[in-house]
């Protein structure tokens, strides 16, 4: 009583003609009384061969169940004892794994795609930004470069930021000038 076989499975003692001696567990089905001699074709063949143990995988006649079936002869005795286990119980642990298994890597693939989207999402924002502050500072240099007028900006520390080309014009310093030496507008303006 303490062998699982499975809700499909049984352990069964045949006597040298197939038929049946002893089985567990009782099977509620048909074809499972004392000297009843239902058995597979492959079970049949192996036994008329002179085998006297083997592994197999067939479909049980009575109830159309693939089972996967080992058998050994009882030493000297007529008697052959078969162990089968059905496909469904045996691996009905893996397939549930499997599908927990598939479940698991359809959300990690379901968060790796959302992860992507918001990047890609993220990096075209930011491109366009790139490209806003482009055209936003292409409208800046045609206006601070080709004005007449000279325009500076500075930094709160007195340090040039920006110089028009018309400095020079004006104040006969280049650009350059004014950034290397700060204190170049206070010495040049009254």
């Amino acid at each position: 009583a303490s062998i699982d076989v499975g809700k499909h499975g049984s352990i069964t003692v045949r006597d040298d003609e197939l038929g049946l001696v002893v089985r567990y567990p009782k099977p509620e089905e048909s074809g499972g009384s004392i000297g009843e001699k239902i058995v597979s074709d492959t079970f049949r063949q192996l036994i008329a061969s002179g085998r006297e143990n083997g592994t197999f995988n067939a479909v049980y006649p009575v109830d159309g169940i693939e089972r996967t079936l080992s058998f050994r002869k009882i030493s000297t005795y007529p008697l052959y004892v078969s162990v089968g286990l059905a496909l469904d119980d045996h691996l009905a642990d893996w397939r549930g794994e499997v599908r927990r298994m598939a479940l698991m890597a359809a959300i990690f693939f379901g968060i790796t795609l959302l992860a992507s989207w918001l990047i890609y999402r993220d990096w075209l924002r930011r491109k366009e930004a790139v490209r806003e502050l482009a055209r936003q500072e292409l409208k800046f240099r045609t206006m601070a470069d080709f004005t007449y007028d000279w325009e500076f900006w500075l930094a709160p520390d007195g340090s040039f930021i920006h110089t028009s080309p018309s400095c020079e014009r004006l104040t006969g310093h280049s650009a350059e000038a004014f950034y290397q030496d700060p204190g170049l507008l206070n010495r040049i303006v009254h």
